[in-house]
Parts: C-alpha cells; sequence; structure tokens
C-alpha cells in the first residue's frame, strides 16, 4: 500500500469507534465508511451511491453488500431512499442537533453554495457537477430532507421548499416547522402523514406547526400606594399654617394702601 497523502482525511464520527464499531461486521463497517465519506465527508447530510459505486469502492460482492446495508439499517446508523427508476439515496443517521453543526459553515443555506474542502477522483466530481445543474439541492432542504418522516416526490418537495425560499420564507423557519411536525406525529402510520410536497406546497401547510414561543415570565403588579393617614394634631397644625398665611396674605394687599397715607 502507498504511503497516505496528507491532507487525505474527512469527518467520521467517534461514537463508531467508541460504542458501535464492536457490534458491526467488517462489510457493514466498510460500507458505513463509504457512506460516510459520500455524505458528512462533502458537509452534506445526504447523497446518492450507485451499486457499481458501493462495489467498486468497498471492493465487497453485491451479495455482502446487501447484508451489510441490512445490518446498518437494523443498527439504526443509516437511512436509504429508494425510488423506482432512481439511484438509491443514502443518509447516516445524525441527529439535528449534529446535522445542523455539520452545515452550519456553510456561507449561503437559502441558495445552496457549499465549500468543498476534500479532493474527490475526476470521475466523482463530473457525477457532482451533473447533479447539481439538474437539480441543485440545498443543503438546508438536504437537512429538512433527512428528518421528515415521509420521504416521497423529493423533487416536487424541493421546488415547493425553494418556492418558499424565494417568497421570503427563511430556511430555518421551515426547519423548525418540520421539526414540530415530525414531533407531533412521531408514532403516526406514514399514510397520514402528509406528502412533503403538500408540506411546503402553495397552501402552506408548515404554518399549522409553527414552534410556540417560550412563554415570557411577567413581572409582578405593582403594590397600590395606600394614603397616609393624617392624626388629628397634625391636622390642627396644618389648619394653623394656612389661616396664618391668609392673614399675612391680607397685610401685604393692606401695605401700599398704608404708604399712600
Amino acid at each position: 500500500m502507498a504511503a497516505l497523502k496528507a491532507p487525505g482525511w474527512f469527518q467520521f464520527p467517534n461514537e463508531l469507534f467508541e460504542k458501535e464499531y464492536q457490534g458491526l461486521s467488517n462489510p457493514a463497517f466498510r460500507v458505513f465508511a463509504f457512506i460516510c465519506r459520500k455524505t458528512i465527508g462533502w458537509h452534506k447530510i445526504a447523497d446518492t451511491v450507485s451499486d457499481s459505486q458501493m462495489r467498486e469502492a468497498t471492493g465487497l460482492a453485491k451479495t455482502t453488500i446487501i447484508r451489510a446495508i441490512e445490518e446498518l439499517l437494523k443498527a439504526d446508523l443509516i437511512k436509504i431512499d429508494r425510488q423506482q427508476g432512481k439511484t438509491t439515496e443514502y443518509t447516516v443517521n445524525l441527529s439535528t442537533g449534529i446535522a445542523t453543526l455539520l452545515v452550519s459553515n456553510q456561507s449561503d443555506t437559502s441558495t445552496g453554495s457549499v465549500a468543498i474542502q476534500t479532493k474527490e477522483t475526476p470521475k466523482e466530481t463530473i457525477q457532482k457537477k451533473n447533479v447539481s445543474s439538474i437539480i441543485g439541492y440545498t443543503q438546508a432542504f438536504d437537512l429538512v430532507w433527512a428528518i421528515y418522516p415521509r420521504k416521497v416526490n423529493k423533487q416536487g418537495a424541493w421546488k415547493c421548499f425553494r418556492t418558499r425560499c424565494r417568497e421570503g420564507e427563511r430556511a430555518e423557519f421551515l426547519m423548525a416547522c418540520t421539526e414540530e411536525y415530525v414531533k407531533q406525529k412521531r408514532g403516526t402510520e406514514e399514510k397520514f402523514i402528509m406528502h412533503p410536497s403538500t408540506f411546503f406546497g402553495p397552501d402552506k401547510r408548515y404554518l399549522d406547526y409553527k414552534p410556540s414561543a417560550p412563554a415570557q415570565k411577567r413581572s409582578p403588579p405593582r403594590k397600590r400606594r395606600e394614603p397616609e393617614v393624617i392624626n388629628e394634631k397634625d391636622h390642627a397644625a396644618a389648619a394653623e399654617f394656612l389661616g396664618n398665611l391668609k392673614e399675612n396674605l391680607r397685610d401685604a394687599k393692606r401695605m401700599p394702601e398704608r404708604a399712600r397715607r
């Protein structure tokens, strides 16, 4: 084996080595490593991988790869999206917080600009350019798609998602509505879950699942100030003061008359 060239590495979940590695077979580990390379290695949540790419990268037979994928699904390490006539899409099963962190360094989640930090073969680069020019999924949409509980008509969902963003909706807000919908529909049969194209469609059904704002603490009501009670002694002193004041005013008015006399 030739010496490794630097930089020649990518992000890989530490938890796999610390907790999961001992329970995985060698083929499952190889398949999972390649899926990580194609997804989080490119700062993506999900990516399509053909059977031929998988066989070429792992050196495994097709039947072995199928068993390895079943093992990874059972271990809840990946998610897959199979649609008839399309290449299978693989997603590393990250929590929402980790997935958000994964794409947080991207300069623009609403336009899909991606800062590539790893080096791929010319064949892989051409494939990615072709997919990007035809579909153009953004990192924000990939994140929403990864957690949405019903994965049908991805391109239709993407068009609706993109339209809502162009109308002024923030991608972060759409993500928050999706998380709330997933939370409320947890445990619901798939047939009762909206298609993503309906959720983000012209009727804006996502607005029915806006995350509730945190309750604001109210300041305690102000206590009314009770009027001071004046005792008889104070009242008499006040009356005497007013009487003297009136008498002094009368004397002041008489002074000009005395001066004229």
